[in-house]
């Protein structure tokens, strides 16, 4: 694969049940048309080991759609027992606020 042209990354600190800690980077790509779509890749390094491909309409549905599935991630984590801090672990990420 092609180096990822990063347009939007966030940091957050993952606490799994058991209490160990790791950063987790959250990455979106630039949208690129592709055969009448649009693709952007999301990647959760430290939380996935691979990358997603994301596809919508146009850029703005990719981008709103990369988003839903990172907050989709990071609720799945929390569901699991799992705690988001934010990346200097000054307290904990409510999802509402994250992503309005």
């Amino acid at each position: 694969m092609e180096e990822i042209e990063t347009i939007a990354q966030r940091d957050v600190v993952c606490v799994n049940r058991a209490g160990e800690a790791q950063t987790v980077k959250i990455k979106i790509s630039r949208p690129r048309s592709v055969n009448q779509l649009w693709e952007t890749y999301v990647e959760m390094e430290g939380l996935y080991d691979k990358t997603f491909l994301i596809k919508g309409v146009d850029s703005f549905q990719a981008i709103c759609l990369a988003m839903g599935f990172v907050r989709n991630a990071l609720e799945k984590y929390l569901e699991e027992g799992g705690r988001l801090l934010w990346s200097d672990q000054s307290g904990e990420i409510n999802l509402d606020t994250m992503f309005s």
